[in-house]
């Protein structure tokens, strides 16, 4: 029982060490959404190199933009996951009362900025401040599935300095720090009754003092941070005018997460107070290392006219790093262990832009991404499945030095069940329908 109370929620804030105080659009936890140029050609630019962003996608692109440049991003994400349940039953196994949990989703904003500097005719210099991963799920009060979780409130920030070296005409090189951030903050209700019923006062007991399933609720709140350092390699091709490769890596990277659980505990009466009083009931500090995983990422760009533009990307990630979660309580309290096995993703994207006029450039792209998470194995806190996307966008020049970029993208999640069980807080069974508009508005500055 000591371990029982928590386990879900301390699981949730390892797993979401490394993710943002918004959804999950890539597999599992990742995000991609850091340019509007890439919104509008679905992921598949991460050749083009047209900005500064590039020193997210490919850091090689930097040796293709002369000069200094500027570009700032701003993301909005329009989240729409909704639960049905199915026939979820408490602890005991009694049905589960409560609501679907509403929209648990919103509208979100991702800011994102970067810079860089020629510093001689073949090396290159920049900095990136983004997101790379991301999580935000908040349930109405009193859901069904309120045991499991309510609000998973969890956010990054990497800081990425890149330097990159024109090694010949066609050959570029890049290299950078992953220097990223993590905070959480995770909150679900505890079943008291439920407990006391398994435990050794029994549910006649229980019954006689008014404690039964559902009905004597307490909460936790888990808050926690860390700062994790990995590494980004990037390398660029560039055989003719007309065609381009490239292939990035980003590594794993250690998040050690510390941070206090907070119990906030109902009044019991005479001696069931003591299931109160454990040590997993009591508010404690604790500690969880998870490793976020390292992606590998090969792209083209083929120019088929002096205005079309064709752009393909093929993106692995090692999600199967996200296999078991283990966490530590400074009070004394068991370890937790929680097995998501989650395997690992790919993403493919294609994407064209077209060059209507001089100051105007039109994109646009199609992409498709597996899901991390197994049936049987997924939980409410990370509602993920396969994706498909679609996306349009725009760029004009309006000056020499200047030009705004727009992208928009919809995102298809295919439907899926859950049967999500955790001790102590029984089985949540439900469908999911989820659905994503995605937004950003940039403005590229060179000087």
């Amino acid at each position: 029982m000591k371990t029982s109370l928590i386990a879900p929620i301390v699981a949730a804030i390892a797993l979401s060490a490394g993710s943002a105080c918004m959804p999950a659009w890539g597999s599992g936890l990742s995000l991609d959404e850091s340019s509007a140029g890439e919104i509008g050609n679905a992921h598949a630019g991460t050749a083009a190199a047209d900005d500064a962003s590039t020193i997210v996608w490919n850091p090689a692109g930097l040796a293709y933009l002369p000069g200094v440049h500027f570009t700032g991003n701003l993301t909005g994400i329009d989240y729409s996951p909704k639960f049905t349940n199915t026939g979820s039953t408490s602890a005991v196994g009694s049905p589960a009362t409560g609501g679907d949990g509403g929209n648990a989703g919103g509208l979100t904003l991702l800011p994102s900025l970067f810079f860089s500097a020629q510093l001689t005719p073949s090396v290159t210099a920049g900095v990136g401040v983004f997101t790379p991963f991301g999580l935000k799920v908040e349930y109405d009060n009193g859901w069904v599935g309120r045991y499991q979780t309510i609000k998973s409130d969890l956010e990054t920030v990497n800081i990425n300095p890149t330097v990159a070296w024109k090694a010949t005409e066609q050959v570029s090189l890049a290299g950078g720090l992953d220097i990223m951030n993590a905070s959480a903050d995770l909150t679900r209700n505890i079943d008291f009754g439920s407990i006391c019923f398994g435990s050794a006062f029994g549910p006649a007991n229980c019954t006689g003092a008014g404690i039964t399933p559902q009905n004597k609720d307490g909460a936790v709140e888990l808050k926690g941070s860390s700062w994790g350092v990995g590494f980004n390699l990037g390398a660029m091709f560039q055989p003719s005018d007309k065609m381009r490769f490239g292939l990035t890596y980003r590594s794993a990277i250690r998040e050690d997460v510390r941070g206090s659980a907070t119990f906030v505990n109902p009044a019991l009466p005479g001696p069931f107070v003591a299931l109160t009083g454990t040590a997993a009931t009591t508010s404690s500090n604790f500690t969880s290392t998870v490793w976020l995983p390292e992606s590998a990422n090969a792209s083209f760009l083929a120019k088929v006219t002096p205005q079309l533009t064709i752009l393909g990307n093929l993106n692995w990630t090692r999600w199967s790093r996200l296999n078991e979660l283990r966490a530590r309580f400074d009070n004394g309290a068991p370890d937790n262990v929680t097995t998501f096995n989650w395997r690992n993703t790919w993403n493919v994207s294609l994407g064209v832009n077209y060059q209507l006029m001089p100051a105007l450039k039109l994109r646009t792209g199609v992409e498709y991404e597996t899901n991390a998470s197994r049936y049987g194995q997924r939980n409410p806190l990370v509602p993920e499945s396969t994706r498909r996307l679609i996306a349009v966008g725009v760029n004009y020049q309006f000056t020499p030095k200047d030009s705004v970029d727009f992208g928009y993208s919809h995102v298809f999640f295919g439907d899926f069940s859950i049967s999500s069980t955790a001790t102590a807080a029984g089985t949540l069974n439900g469908t999911y329908k989820v659905s994503a508009d995605l937004f950003a508005l940039q403005y590229n500055r060179s000087f």
